[in-house]
C-alpha cells in the first residue's frame, strides 16, 4: 500500500476487473451512503461524526492543498466536536512552535505587537486554516472554564531554524538557564554543515541536549511553581524535538517523510498524555492520517490508539484546474470513479459497509487507486494517485462530486458551477 504515481494510468486493469460489479456497487452504495448536505446546500457533518464512534483521536484528512472546500469541512468537524461535553484539542499540520503561538492567540492571552502577523490573515503558518482559527478564537472568548479549545501544531519542522524558538522559550521560563542554552545548542546548529555530521559531532550534539534536559528536570519544581506544569512540559517537548532533529542527521535508514510522520504521531500521543480528558481532532493530509500512511503518522496512531483512532478520508470526483480551465473527472478504475454518486456529496461508514456481504463490501476490502493530492492553487497542478485498502486505511469516506477553485466562495457545499444544487 501507499505507492504514489503521477501521470500514468495503472488503474485501467481495475476498471476491467470491477466493471462487471459496478452496477451492484453503485446500488449498494446508494443504500448505505449518508447525505452530508441539506436541500439548500448547508453542510451537515452529524452523520460523519457519528461514524467516528466516539474515538478519542479523530484524523480528518484532505486530498490536497488549495482546495478550500475541504477546510470548510474540517472546520465543521471541529465545530461538531466542540459541541460535545469533552474538552477539545485541535492538532494542525503546522510547526509545533507555531501551534504554541496560535494557541496563545486563539485563547486571547497574547496579542503581539505586529497585528498583521496574527490577524490571522497575515500569519503564514495559519494558511488555509485562517477561518477555523478565527472561529476558535471567537468560541474561546465565550467558552466556560475548561471549555476553551486548545490549538496545537504537530509538525516537528526539523529544519535548522527550528532551534531558535527553543532558545527563546527559556528566556521567560528560566533566565539563568537561558544564558547557557546557546552554547548547549551550538553543536546541534553545527550539524547544518555536511562536514560536521560525523559520529563524534552527532554525539556532541546529543550530549548538549542531554545536559539541557537534565537541567530542566533538576529545576522542575521551581519552574512548575513559577510557570505551571504545562509550561515545563512544553520545554521538555522542545528539547525532544531538537533531539529528533539530530536524528535526521544520524538515521540514514529513514526517509525525511517517515521521520516527519514519526514526529507527528509521537506529538499527537504527547498531547493525549498532557490532556487525558480531551478529544483530539487531527487535521492533515489524507496521506498523513490514513492507517496505511507512507508518512507513518496514521500507521503509528492506529497502532498506538487502536479503535480509539478514527480516520475520515475525504476525496472528490471532479474539479477544474486554474491553468487548463477544464473539467477533470476521476478516471475509470479509481476509487473516486467506482464510488461515484452523481450530483451529491455523501459519507460512507466504511467499517460497517466493508463488514457486510455484497460487491461494495468486497470492493472496500481490496486495494485501489485514490487521489493523493491536487494542488488547486497552482497553474501546473496535476492530480497524483496512491493505493489504499479502504477497510484498513480509514473508517469514514467523504466523497464530494465537484470541488471548485480555491478560495471557496460558493454558497452550496460541493455544487457544480452551473447549478447550485447539482452536486449535493
Amino acid at each position: 500500500m501507499g505507492a504514489t504515481v503521477v501521470g500514468c494510468t495503472p488503474w485501467r486493469d481495475e476498471a476491467h476487473a470491477w466493471g462487471p460489479e459496478q452496477r451492484a456497487i453503485s446500488r449498494e452504495l446508494e443504500a448505505q451512503a449518508r447525505a452530508i448536505v441539506d436541500g439548500d446546500g448547508a453542510l451537515d457533518v452529524g452523520p460523519v461524526w457519528a461514524m467516528t464512534r466516539g474515538a478519542r483521536v479523530v484524523g480528518v484528512g484532505e486530498p490536497g492543498q488549495g482546495l478550500a472546500l475541504f477546510h470548510r469541512f474540517m472546520q465543521a468537524m471541529v465545530e461538531r466536536a466542540a459541541a460535545d461535553a469533552r474538552p477539545l484539542v485541535v492538532a494542525l499540520d503546522v510547526c509545533f512552535v507555531d501551534g504554541l503561538e496560535l494557541d496563545a492567540w486563539g485563547r486571547g492571552d497574547w496579542d503581539p505587537s505586529d497585528p498583521e502577523r496574527f490577524d490571522p490573515q497575515g500569519f503564514e503558518a495559519a494558511g488555509a486554516y485562517r477561518p477555523l482559527l478565527a472561529w476558535i478564537r471567537e468560541h474561546n472568548q465565550f467558552a466556560a472554564p475548561g471549555r476553551a479549545i486548545q490549538i496545537a501544531g504537530v509538525d516537528g519542522c526539523l529544519g535548522a531554524g527550528g532551534l531558535d524558538p527553543l532558545a527563546a522559550y527559556f528566556v521567560d521560563l528560566d533566565p539563568e538557564l537561558a544564558a547557557s542554552v546557546p552554547n548547549l545548542l551550538a553543536p546541534v546548529r553545527a550539524l547544518k554543515s555536511a562536514s560536521r555530521r560525523t559520529p563524534a559531532h552527532v554525539a556532541e550534539a546529543r550530549a548538549g541536549l542531554a545536559e539541557l534536559r537534565g537541567r530542566l528536570l533538576a529545576q522542575r519544581e521551581a519552574q512548575v511553581a513559577a510557570h505551571g506544569a504545562a509550561t515545563h512540559a512544553v520545554a521538555l517537548q522542545l528539547v525532544w524535538l531538537a533531539e529528533r532533529r539530530v536524528d535526521t542527521y544520524d538515521d540514514t535508514g529513514a526517509t525525511p517523510r517517515a521521520q516527519r510522520g514519526r514526529v507527528m504521531a509521537d506529538t499527537v500521543a504527547w498531547l493525549a498524555e498532557q490532556r487525558p480528558d480531551a478529544r483530539i481532532v487531527v487535521l492533515a493530509d489524507n496521506e498523513d492520517t490514513r492507517r496505511g500512511s507512507s508518512s507513518d503518522m496514521g500507521r503509528r496512531l492506529g497502532e498506538r490508539f487502536g479503535a480509539d483512532y478514527a480516520v475520515v478520508h475525504t476525496t472528490f470526483d471532479s474539479t477544474t484546474y486554474l491553468a487548463q480551465r477544464q473539467r477533470m473527472w476521476a478516471p475509470p478504475g479509481t476509487l473516486e470513479a467506482a464510488l461515484r454518486r452523481p450530483g451529491r456529496a455523501y459519507a460512507l461508514d466504511v467499517r460497517a459497509a466493508a463488514a457486510g456481504p455484497g460487491s461494495l463490501a468486497r470492493y472496500l476490502r481490496e486495494e485501489h487507486w485514490t487521489r493523493a493530492y491536487a494542488e488547486g492553487l497552482l497553474d501546473q497542478a496535476r492530480p497524483g494517485w496512491s493505493t489504499v485498502v479502504p477497510q484498513h486505511d480509514y473508517d469514514v469516506l467523504v466523497h464530494v462530486a465537484f470541488v471548485p477553485q480555491a478560495p471557496y466562495s460558493r454558497p452550496a457545499f460541493g455544487a457544480e458551477p452551473s447549478s447550485r444544487r447539482a452536486a449535493l
